[in-house]
């Protein structure tokens, strides 16, 4: 018999997954998780665990960031949990090589993403909450349901918001429409984010090489990014000053 646990790291990102000795995992988790563990929800022991797991996980796939990890759990099913809050979040104190949670790479990443291509803030959250959903071919189907719980995940925004924030996604080049215009169905940029068979990924890419120069304009000084895929044309992103 197991127990099924919720671990939340120091970055509000929450694990759900199943253990048969809490101390043993915990420990585990605590050289895993550079961000620290901030609280642990714990079950009682049932046989069923493994099932319970993926209920759980099926019931909170919206939130799914990779693997076991979400940005939120907010359905609990029919399961009692026992709290426990960590005042002071249990750090990693050796100075080897931390590993983090997938979803912490994940998160880095398109926010360095969206700093190099000048998204605006509402655009990466969008991103970071579309990167969640899309299937093994990369593709996503956002119709307007889709859209709207977007919208709430990320605290009430609006579907115009919303709409906004995918448009530009897809003026950067980072989104790109399948099929006619109103199909709804998109597909992410495989120079980016790859997922699927990985001799796909790579007829997808072939060549792909990413030329940032820094301008002195007299003033604060500007950055121009290329982006160049082997027969290809070349996209070329406007210039934008280094704080953006």
């Amino acid at each position: 018999m197991k127990l099924v646990y919720i671990v939340e790291d120091g970055s509000g990102n929450k694990k759900i997954g199943i253990t048969g000795d809490i101390k043993k995992r915990m420990a585990q988790l605590k050289t895993a998780i550079s961000t620290g563990i901030v609280s642990v929800m714990v079950s009682d022991f049932v046989e069923n665990a493994r099932s319970i797991e993926k209920q759980l996980h099926d019931a909170n796939k919206m939130y799914r960031l990779s693997g076991e990890w979400f940005s939120d759990v907010v359905d609990f099913g029919d399961i009692e949990f026992s709290y426990s809050k960590i005042e002071k979040p249990i750090k990693i104190e050796s100075e080897a090589m931390e590993f983090l949670p997938e979803a912490t790479y994940i998160n880095s990443y398109i926010k360095n993403l969206g700093n190099l291509f000048g998204l605006t803030t509402v655009a990466i959250k969008v991103l970071m909450c579309l990167v969640s959903k899309v299937d093994y071919e990369g593709e996503l189907s956002l119709p307007r349901g889709i859209r709207e719980k977007v919208g709430k995940e990320l605290g009430g925004v609006s579907l115009g918001v919303i709409n906004n924030a995918i448009t530009e996604l897809v003026k950067k080049e980072i989104l790109s429409r399948v099929g006619s215009q109103g199909s709804g169905v998109y597909s992410l940029n495989p120079d980016f984010f790859a997922r699927g068979k990985w001799r796909d990924i790579y007829y997808k890419r072939k060549s792909f090489k990413v030329t940032m120069t820094y301008i002195d304009d007299g003033g604060e000084g500007k950055r121009e990014v290329i982006t160049e895929q082997i027969g290809a044309d070349i996209i070329q992103m406007p210039a934008q000053t280094p704080a953006e």
